[in-house]
């Protein structure tokens, strides 16, 4: 049975980088419980907003369950102790499941956070910890069953996304691409007197984020000739979901990327 033998800041070198695939793995699953950066900044009005942030978060360890305390505590309890040459010896098996163990109460172990978060908490209590970032992307994943490009017409993508996601229907969202740093959308009048979706295509890197209007709850005027249709126009963003001439915040649901 294969072990390690080391001093405190030898296991945190050799081993560290194992810690950090633990993390991703038992991270991964946990981020659907957490689709956002949670953390608050504060707007040129001087009024906090959560920054709501989405992509690629990072798993950051809370001040108190940093992996270095954690990896400190494990050796503590359960490894065999040198005094004289302050060594402390355990099997790798023995290491790897007391660490999975130590976020079994995973979100009083991590939070996810966007990088400038992150490094502004770590800054405001000190954190000491393993210098490597443990990144975990946006949690879905989908494969089309087509190649995919920056020029794939979007009505291709909403007809492979609409049968992954339960709560959608072909006459319930629409799809957009970027443009001019804006989705832009033209629902009908009829359309949003019931819930809707937002199908938010980023072109270049091949996310997806999808928004929720409730029925009845953005009002504008149709501006189309035939008075059926409205111009919906969502800034480009990571973070902040809105419409441009209500102002109007819009539900963040979910986001995923398409794999080629």
């Amino acid at each position: 049975m294969a072990y390690f033998e080391g001093t405190k800041e030898e296991f945190y070198k050799f081993l560290g980088p194992r810690t950090s695939d633990i993390v991703t793995e038992i991270s991964r699953p946990k981020r659907k419980h957490q689709k956002s950066c949670k953390d608050e900044d504060i707007d040129d009005n001087g009024k906090k907003k959560v920054c709501g942030k989405w992509k690629s978060l990072d798993a950051a360890h809370l001040k108190d369950r940093t992996r270095k305390i954690l990896i400190t505590e494990i050796l503590e309890d359960f490894a065999e102790k040198n005094i004289k040459q302050s060594t402390y010896k355990i099997t790798l098996d023995k290491f790897e499941e007391e660490f999975r163990n130590k976020h079994k109460d995973f979100f009083n172990v991590i939070q996810f956070r966007c990088r400038k978060h992150h490094r502004a908490y770590d800054n405001k209590y000190k954190v000491e910890d393993l210098q490597d970032e443990i990144v975990i992307p946006t949690v879905e994943t989908y494969t089309p069953d087509f190649e995919i490009d920056s020029n794939t017409k979007s009505e291709f993508i909403k007809k492979f996304i609409v049968p992954k996601i339960s709560y959608l229907k072909n006459d319930n969202c629409r799809i957009a691409r970027v443009s001019k740093d804006n989705w832009n959308f033209n629902p009908t009048v009829k359309e949003l007197k019931k819930d809707f979706y937002l199908l938010c295509y980023n072109q270049v890197d091949f996310s997806v984020a999808i928004l929720k209007i409730e029925k009845n709850t953005l009002q504008i005027k149709a501006k189309t000739t035939d008075k059926k249709k409205i111009s919906l126009n969502i800034p480009y963003s990571e973070s902040d979901f809105f419409e441009k001439k209500t102002d109007k915040n819009l539900e963040f649901l979910e986001s995923f990327e398409l794999k080629s």
